[in-house]
């Protein structure tokens, strides 16, 4: 028969965690939305707008909307061993700005425990069905 393995006790970090990326992810949607306005209105102040400026808008743009989706993601995640891969890639790219590291860094320390990767690796199989003899 199977036997679920029991769920490990929810770490605290994984809660900061799920605060820290909807923060940031709020924050790119935001900055993203700025970006898109800013480029409205400059598009109706000036005449010709080299094509340079506008690919850079819309990469910035395309760049902050895409990490905003990937941070607001993460509460949505279920519990599995890829996710807590996903959230150490997510508090690393955190860590690219110089404003995010006094809360990324800490956050890092705990994330790579043991018992934190427990948590996400103790997660039973999705679809496990019990074994039946002769089947």
């Amino acid at each position: 028969m199977y036997a679920p393995t029991p769920p490990a006790v929810r770490p605290r970090v994984v809660g900061f965690f799920k605060i820290y990326a909807l923060v940031l992810g709020l924050v790119y949607l935001l900055a993203a939305g700025l970006l898109y306005l800013l480029s409205q209105g400059q598009n109706e102040q000036t005449q010709a707008v080299p094509s340079a400026v506008r690919y850079a808008r819309v990469g910035l743009i395309t760049l902050c909307t895409a990490l905003s989706l990937t941070f607001l993601a993460v509460p949505a995640l279920p519990r599995r061993p890829w996710v807590w891969g996903y959230g150490l890639a997510c508090i690393v790219l955190g860590m690219t700005s110089f404003v995010v590291i006094p809360l990324a860094l800490p956050l890092l320390l705990f994330w790579v425990k043991p018992e934190t990767k427990a948590y996400f690796v103790a997660s039973p199989p999705a679809e496990a069905a019990p074994l039946t003899p002769g089947a």
